[in-house]
């Protein structure tokens, strides 16, 4: 991964793409139930013990998956993925949701060209962040979000699955979305709508 002065003007060159569509967000049912009333949308989450491209104490933000399946697995790791292997799996109340998306400025890191130009690969990419911050080593996710985020280049990173290989999840900096870009819950019934940002 690129460094510094070198990794902010990467960002600048590489193209940034739009992503539309329905992703799914998989969360426990104690944790919609928290906040009165629901908000599915709520990111303060990840930046409490960090998460992939999020830093302890970093920027607010959700993770999403592009289906299902995979959005179900993220959340409950290794214990979902044994049981979509057949093996038993108890799993505890969740709920899934599903997310409409308008994103205009996304860092696709599923573009080989872009990860050559920002000076990394597949497997930097899907290390052991977790591992690596407990130890208290340098995190190459965290340190591309973080530079990201601070260009104001993008709203979202686009980025493959590492507990179901070959999916895609996508992380949005909701603070980062302005009209016309939103995100927005697919509920009929509104007792779970949230639109970021509002109409």
């Amino acid at each position: 991964m690129h460094q510094g002065k070198e990794l902010e003007k990467a960002l600048k060159l590489v193209p940034r793409t739009r992503v539309t569509g329905v992703f799914y967000r998989s969360i426990a049912e104690a944790a919609i139930h928290s906040l009165a009333p629901p908000k599915p949308l709520h990111s303060l989450g990840p930046r409490k013990s960090g998460q992939r491209f999020t830093p302890k104490n970093g920027p607010a933000c959700l993770y999403m998956s592009e289906d299902f399946d995979t959005s179900y697995i993220e959340t409950h790791g290794t214990a979902a993925s044994i049981a979509a292997s057949g093996h038993h799996f108890v799993p505890p109340p969740t709920v899934i949701i599903a997310i409409s998306v308008d994103i205009e400025h996304v860092l696709d890191l599923t573009v080989p060209a872009v990860r050559d130009a920002l000076g990394t690969d597949e497997a930097e990419l899907s290390g052991p962040w977790f591992e690596q911050m407990l130890a208290h080593d340098s995190v190459p996710t965290h340190s591309l979000a973080r530079v990201a985020h601070l260009s104001n280049l993008f709203e979202a990173i686009r980025f493959t699955s590492v507990q179901k290989p070959g999916a895609i999840n996508l992380m949005v900096w909701p603070k980062k979305l302005i009209a016309p870009h939103f995100i927005e819950v697919n509920d009929p019934s509104r007792r779970l709508h949230q639109r970021i940002p509002p109409p």
